[in-house]
């Protein structure tokens, strides 16, 4: 059963990539070199938490299962630079949502602000991510 994680805030999103960094270390090795056969914990692994995409040269790229918010683009940007470092996963550029009006840390004023504006877009990448799970 596919996990999808929801990135909220700075604090969410810092974490939410350290953990798909964490993941893929763990299924690939710390210096990056791929194993030749996976066993059955690393393909639960990245079936749980990643989608696989295909390439024509044979070597896989993976997408985490995610969807990265924050009312500042700043730490978003981070999240996707950080992650196309990695050889083996990157976030994709539709499963984010961010603003240009930040909420100064506040997340009251987030919720109920920023909120109420933003609920259906947000609403629409979680469906996204939920309807590519039973692909």
């Amino acid at each position: 059963m596919p996990f999808i994680t929801v990135q909220l805030g700075q604090c969410g999103n810092q974490l939410g990539t350290a953990f798909f960094n964490s993941l893929m270390n763990d299924t690939f090795g710390k210096d990056g070199s791929s194993q030749t056969s996976l066993d059955q914990y690393q393909k639960d692994l990245l079936d749980r938490f990643f989608i696989r995409n295909e390439a024509k040269g044979g070597k896989s790229s993976y997408t985490p299962r995610s969807v990265l918010i924050d009312m500042e683009s700043k730490v978003i940007l981070q999240s996707l630079a950080t992650a196309r470092q990695c050889s083996h996963w990157q976030y994709s550029n539709k499963q984010y949502f961010s603003q240009k009006a930040g909420s100064g840390n506040n997340w009251a004023h987030g919720y109920c602000v920023h909120g109420k504006e933003c609920d259906a877009a947000i609403d629409d990448l979680i469906r996204t991510q939920v309807e590519d799970c039973d692909r």
